[in-house]
């Protein structure tokens, strides 16, 4: 499964809406290892745009701590 991922400080300066989950998902981070942050936030379907043909999707991102990067996309199976 892919999962989109918004860093935390990036969401709050997008003004992407989204929500709190009553019970916490674990989440194992890029390196295998537990999540700390991740399984807590999720924000609403928001429209994404790929590439530049204009193709557009709905996507859900799960809102955690990002490392260097404001955005993860992932790709492949």
């Amino acid at each position: 499964m892919n999962i989109f991922l918004l860093y935390e400080n990036t969401t709050r300066t997008l003004k992407v809406p989204y929500e709190m989950r009553e019970n916490l998902l674990k989440k194992t981070a890029f390196n295998c290892e537990g999540s700390s942050t991740g399984g807590k936030y999720y924000s609403y379907l928001i429209q994404l745009q790929i590439g530049t043909n204009g193709h557009t999707t709905m996507v859900s991102y799960e809102i955690a701590e990002a490392g260097k990067y404001d955005m993860i996309i992932a790709f492949g199976s």
